[in-house]
């Protein structure tokens, strides 16, 4: 297996690592559910950068890079919602446009046609902000909840006002540019999707 597609199953690995982290008790955990998430961010911009210096692009590298990246920011968000720092309506429309997202990239699919990732240098500018805002939104969280830690305490409970109104409208920010970047996928994919339709 090349070395592009080995850093991108890790982000499996590390996504699995800081979860379970964040759900353990202690400080340490806490800040190592942070580093395992940094790590995790890093070896998205790592597999990128190998694939594209060493040639090692590949159908398997397309596929599971994209997965990698959808399940370590919605298992995330899922997670902030839980710890009551993100709302419901906000994580239900971020988990609503990854589905419309997916099922878009099925149908071109299905058509011979591979949606490029972030990484390949042909992604468009709403894309690769909604991917920063996310990671964004979820740094911030983590960031705060290490900053903030109390034992055995509700994380909503600790954390100053100005701490949640911050990761809301990131949030916020991050849900309205990611239907941007939908928008433009939508229309970008257009041609295909309406073939034999």
């Amino acid at each position: 297996m090349k070395l592009a597609n080995k850093i991108t199953l890790s982000r499996f690995v590390f996504t699995a690592i800081a979860l379970v982290l964040l759900y353990t008790e202690g400080f340490e955990a806490k800040v190592g559910a942070l580093v395992f998430f940094i790590v995790s961010i890093v070896s998205d911009k790592l597999d990128g950068m190998i694939a594209q210096r060493f040639n090692q692009r590949s159908f398997f590298g397309k596929i599971f890079d994209q997965t990698a990246d959808k399940v370590l920011v919605n298992l995330f968000w899922l997670a902030l919602l839980d710890l009551r720092l993100l709302p419901f309506w906000l994580v239900a429309l971020n988990l609503f446009r990854e589905i419309v997202v997916v099922s878009i990239r099925g149908v071109v699919g299905t058509k011979g046609v591979i949606l490029e990732s972030k990484k390949t240098g042909k992604a468009e500018f709403a894309g690769r902000l909604k991917a920063a805002l996310q990671m964004l939104v979820i740094l911030a969280g983590l960031a705060l909840i290490v900053m903030f830690f109390q034992p055995a305490a509700a994380v909503v409970s600790f954390l100053a006002p100005w701490a949640l109104s911050t990761i809301f409208w990131l949030g916020v920010v991050a849900v309205a540019v990611s239907y941007w970047a939908l928008a433009d996928l939508l229309w970008k994919s257009r041609k295909v999707l309406l073939k034999d339709a």
